[in-house]
């Protein structure tokens, strides 16, 4: 019985041509999924097309449900009086016949977070050397219990990671298992903190467990485009490390992951995963009664409820982590929390309050030595300063922080300072300064494919054309309302505030 499987859109006609066409054109969307959960399997397709025309008054959605746990799909997928039409039955005979070192490989694949993955990541799994990979991996290939993905990396299709955890479960020891998945979760790790130490190199440092010496090294990363390639590839995969790891009682790695990854969340705006993150990370730091990393993951669930715009669980986790970050004596954690306790503050109209949290944060920081904390802290004064009218003691906060960011050689950070300073500059009416600032800014946010801060550096720069009277003005203010209608609604509201006030930003008009 062949392995291989087929495109998505003739995965469907095989259902339609065994349970009829009128079936699948009825529920479409439910046939589609099933399609999917069967890895597009010509037997996995035969089997529920064969046990939907066994229940002609079950919807095809009903029988979608019956497949929605991986754990239990396999079963779902077989006869119990047919073993010819059993899923797990025809990869058995597939497994059975592989070579030692190849059946090994296999059902240790079966432990990775998520079906796909990278060589180095099969090297950190199985303790092998790159050059011993490639003998067992082919053996696999041609049984087609795994496909090549593009980018030198391995796809199992969910049904045989299944298949391949079961082999692992009956067939490694616990001990072996719980090595094999340290090892990868904690190269991924280690690959984690220095693609963010790329982006973000002035950010807080974690301290890590040592790698598994058996592990290949983390990888590294020439730039920020490398390191952001990175984190796009593989951010589902992340995720599902991070699962693996609370499920499998591995606290120590499931809390870090979060907080060593934080930058690329909130670049690439993917804040509803991000707080999920650190919800997760939360639960793993408080089931190792690990206070230090609670403090990590508190103080990014406040962060993250902050982008969304939910204000009351903001302050109440930047709270939290404050308190948490003292006793731990972590002068970033606790300069943070005030920060953004501070940020909450002022925008619920508490000018007084934000500006005394503001002067804390940065007390706590300078006597930390926490020096981008320090900027991003008089960044926030400035903002208080601007709310009560001292644009000039405003100016001179902004300057400050991107003379900090700069000797940091924190290029995001200094882009960031950067829009507050030119901001700052438009209220004093330094328009040209402006323009400058915020067109180097939006080149640094195109980098890192930020596009939110990209956003409020090309409102900035439409914003100093239009001051200066250039003409120019009208097509930034177009490209602004095109790039906001890309990003969802907490993401780009006061951005989007300001193009409505643009002149002509009616139908038709600049922002039309």
């Amino acid at each position: 019985m062949t392995l291989d499987t087929l495109p998505p859109g003739r995965s469907v006609e095989l259902l339609g041509r065994i349970m009829g066409p009128d079936r699948v054109a009825a529920e479409p969307e439910a046939a589609a999924r099933m399609a999917e959960r069967c890895a597009h399997l010509p037997l996995a397709l035969r089997i529920m097309a064969e046990k939907a025309n066994d229940q002609p008054e079950v919807s095809l959605a009903e029988l979608v449900e019956q497949l929605a746990d991986e754990r239990d799909r396999l079963d779902a997928l077989g006869f119990a009086d047919d073993e010819l039409a059993d899923v797990r039955a025809v990869f058995s005979t597939s497994y059975r016949s592989l070579p030692a070192a190849a059946a090994r490989m296999f059902r240790l694949l079966g432990l990775h977070p998520g079906p796909e993955m990278s060589l180095s990541a099969v090297a950190a799994l199985t303790g092998s050397r790159a050059a011993d990979l490639r003998p067992p991996l082919e053996r696999l290939v041609q049984a087609s219990l795994v496909q090549r993905a593009p980018g030198r990396r391995l796809r199992l299709h969910d049904l045989l990671h299944s298949y391949a955890a079961e082999c692992a479960e009956r067939e490694e020891t616990p001990e072996h298992r719980t090595r094999a998945l340290r090892r990868v979760l904690g190269w991924y790790l280690h690959t984690v903190a220095a693609g963010h130490r790329v982006i973000l190199p002035s950010f807080h440092r974690v301290p890590l467990p040592a790698a598994d010496p058996q592990a290949p090294p983390p990888l590294s990363f020439g730039d920020v485009e490398q390191a952001m390639d990175w984190f796009e590839r593989e951010r589902l995969t992340l995720l599902d490390a991070l699962r693996t790891a609370l499920r499998a009682g591995q606290y120590d790695l499931a809390w870090r992951l979060p907080a060593v990854m934080y930058g690329f969340w909130e670049l690439r705006h993917y804040w509803h995963e991000w707080l999920e993150l650190h919800r997760l990370g939360l639960r793993a730091a408080r089931a190792a009664g690990d206070r230090y990393g609670e403090a990590c993951n508190r103080l990014g669930l406040g962060d993250a409820q902050w982008l969304l715009g939910r204000l009351p669980e903001a302050l109440a986790a930047y709270r939290q982590a404050a308190g948490l970050g003292r006793a731990e004596g972590d002068g970033w954690i606790a300069g943070f929390a005030l920060r953004g306790t501070a940020t909450v503050q002022l925008r619920q109209g508490s000018i007084g309050e934000a500006l005394a949290t503001t002067e804390e944060s940065i007390e706590v920081f300078r006597a930390h030595g926490e020096r981008r904390g320090e900027g991003q802290a008089l960044l926030t004064l400035a903002q208080c300063q601007c709310a009560l009218g001292e644009h000039d003691r405003e100016r001179e906060s902004c300057r400050r922080a991107v003379e900090l960011f700069t000797g940091l050689r924190d290029t995001w950070s200094v882009a960031f300072g950067s829009c507050a300073l030119a901001r700052a500059c438009g209220e004093v009416g330094a328009h040209q300064e402006a323009l400058e600032l915020y067109r180097a800014a939006r080149e640094a946010f195109e980098e890192f494919g930020n596009r939110r801060n990209t956003l409020r550096a090309l409102v900035g720069i439409s914003e100093s054309l239009q001051a200066l009277g250039s003409p120019e003005a009208a097509g930034h203010w177009r490209e602004a309302a095109r790039l906001s209608a890309g990003l969802e609604e907490a993401q780009a509201a006061e951005m989007r505030e300001r193009i409505a006030r643009a002149p002509g930003s009616g139908p038709g008009g600049a922002a039309g």
